[in-house]
């Protein structure tokens, strides 16, 4: 009995002596994926001149069985980042059925942790579990994020879960060339140039593709987490692949009706992902001297390649890439450097091209084999229609938005955005003058949409 005892002892010995090995080789990873992605953020001085400390760092101890890592953050996270962070922690931590458990909050920090069921019946009991996420204001220190599990349940799950952590915390801030100038002055007055449009300033969130549930989730499946998790993706890919991949797509085509959400996504993911984006509508292209069509296209992708990782957005692409037997001699040529353009472009793998079409069936083939995913943008249904009035009209009620929402039957997304506009705007102008200085103006009421609806019949 004795010897069972001490085997069983023995035993428990190794597996806590090869936990603890782990942990040491973990700590190691977690400092050193800080440290590389800390030499990416420019030096500057934190905003907080009464800081008492401001180095970020990682602080990762193994007390009593516990693992806690705690990251020390000079900025404050925004609350989009702090959102995010907590998805993380829902997607890796909750299996749906179990929900997260708000341990603690006060001004200036908040506590969730994992659940479990504790007791299953008529009414199911849940307790805590082994795993929290705390974010901590500092004041005269540092922010910190702390996240702490079990020795227990402390594995690669775990690992993974706090390095897209470690990668949103300690995002490389936009880079400056050597020069000093921003990328906009470096690249995007070039693009601008040629025609295109490019996004200056990152505003848009995933909480802004009102009415697209499963185009985010698919964007967020193909192009924004392999992102997040570039090292992991590589790692595996090494083993998986019997040749190196990037992390981007080669191309993606945005395919169905105009205003259905198409340049509005890319936009949004662009914003998500820190990436510069450029949109060239294709009209920009063509012009009535022969060559400069092409010279343009070949100017285009020849800015990329210097501009490095970037989406490029070929808006209405369906205008220059159609089937080359029905096309005339300009657009057949213009097709052959898109295709070699492409191919270039796919070996580098730092830049996601990104193209719109209204009709699939119109593209070329050779053009359509670039591109590895696809996905459609329909016309709204009316769930989507209530979702995205409801949006531009936030302050009128369910059953308004509902009413109006079935009049709308038929828009695409652009045309309810411009309508919730208009309608405000046609609004403000019928009011009296004395509502200037108010300090509380009356705002639009559902008979005020509904008018301006008739009007537009």
């Amino acid at each position: 009995m004795n010897k069972e005892i001490a085997h069983s002892n023995e035993e428990n010995d190794d597996k806590d002596h090869k936990a603890k090995l782990d942990f040491v080789a973990f700590r190691e990873r977690i400092k050193r994926l800080i440290e590389s992605l800390l030499e990416l953020r420019p030096h500057e001085e934190s905003d907080n001149l009464f800081l008492l400390d401001d180095q970020e760092r990682v602080d990762i101890k193994l007390e009593s069985q516990k693992v806690k890592v705690e990251l020390f953050i000079a900025d404050t996270p925004s609350w989009h980042k702090i959102a995010e962070m907590v998805h993380l922690f829902k997607t890796f931590f909750s299996s749906g059925l179990s929900p997260l458990f708000l341990r603690s909050y006060s001004d200036s920090s908040i506590t969730i942790e994992k659940c479990k069921v504790a007791e299953e019946g008529f009414g199911t009991i849940y307790q805590e579990d082994e795993t929290s996420l705390s974010l901590s204001k500092g004041g005269f220190t540092l922010d910190s994020i702390a996240i702490e599990t079990s020795l227990g349940a402390f594995n690669d799950h775990f690992e993974v879960f706090l390095t897209d952590i470690v990668k949103l915390v300690y995002q490389p801030k936009s880079e400056k060339k050597k020069s000093g100038r921003s990328w906009y002055e470096d690249y995007g007055r070039d693009f601008e140039k040629l025609g295109c449009s490019v996004m200056k300033e990152n505003t848009l969130h995933w909480d802004d593709m009102k009415g697209l549930d499963e185009v985010k989730e698919r964007l967020r499946n193909t192009i924004f987490t392999p992102l997040q998790r570039e090292g992991l993706y590589q790692k595996i890919a090494k083993k998986v692949l019997p040749h190196s991949v990037s992390v981007l797509p080669k191309g993606l085509i945005l395919y169905g009706p105009p205003g259905c959400g198409k340049t509005w996504s890319m936009k949004a993911i662009g914003s998500e992902a820190g990436l510069p984006v450029v949109i060239f509508p294709c009209n920009a292209m063509l012009t009535k001297w022969y060559g400069e069509s092409e010279s343009r296209l070949a100017k285009l992708f020849s800015y990329c390649k210097e501009a490095g990782r970037m989406i490029l957005m070929i808006d209405e692409l369906d205008s220059i890439a159609r089937h080359r037997k029905e096309s005339h001699e300009t657009t057949a040529r213009l097709v052959s450097i898109l295709l070699s353009e492409l191919d270039g472009l796919g070996e580098r793998g730092d830049i996601l091209v990104v193209a719109s079409v209204n009709d699939l069936t119109m593209i070329d083939q050779a053009i359509l084999d670039r591109f590895d995913i696809r996905i459609e943008f329909s016309l709204p249904n009316v769930e989507q229609i209530k979702e995205v009035f409801s949006y531009y009209a936030q302050h009128l009620d369910e059953q308004d938005v509902d009413e109006i929402a079935k009049k709308l039957t038929g828009w695409n997304f652009r045309k309810i955005a411009r309508f919730g506009e208009d309608a405000l705007r046609y609004y403000i102008s019928q009011l009296d003058l004395d509502y200037l200085e108010a300090k509380e103006p009356p705002v639009p009421q559902k008979e005020d949409y509904l008018k301006l609806l008739n009007a537009m019949k």
